[in-house]
């Protein structure tokens, strides 16, 4: 799932003519909001929202309950994540900074940001995985540790 969603993600950010009439529309508003994760260009749900949904499910033949599952939890995460309540969300502001500076943090997860040196944190991000263990603790230590 990172594999599609980094790569589709950075296309739409790399090619011009993709961010201009496809990807700008979910950039429209400056600060993310819960509703905005689902604001996307057609183009974009077919390219990136749907393939993620789908691309475990259909490589390791799951279950079509774990397949309606994905299908709830993957755009309520999505919510989550441009909520703006950290608290609520998986990746403690990962994305959130990526609204803020468009040529980072294209990943869900921060592997492949963290490959190709798209990666980026702030320190309130660092303090609360410090904190509270979040998702993106192994990158921080990776990034910081000796």
């Amino acid at each position: 799932v990172e594999v599609v969603e980094f790569h589709s993600h950075l296309l739409l950010h790399k090619n011009a003519w993709l961010f201009k009439h496809v990807h700008k529309v979910h950039h429209e508003w400056p600060a993310p909001a819960a509703l905005q994760s689902h604001y996307v260009h057609w183009l974009e749900f077919l390219m990136i929202n749907f393939p993620i949904t789908v691309t475990g499910v259909l490589l390791c033949g799951s279950h079509m309950y774990l397949a309606m599952s994905l299908a709830f939890f993957g755009p309520s995460n999505g919510g989550l994540v441009h909520s703006g309540y950290f608290f609520f969300s998986n990746d403690l502001g990962f994305h959130y900074l990526h609204h803020k500076n468009a040529a980072v943090n294209f990943g869900g997860i921060g592997l492949f940001d963290l490959v190709y040196g798209t990666l980026k944190f702030d320190k309130k991000m660092i303090q609360a995985m410090d904190h509270t263990g979040g998702m993106l603790m192994a990158w921080n230590h990776l990034l910081h540790d000796d």
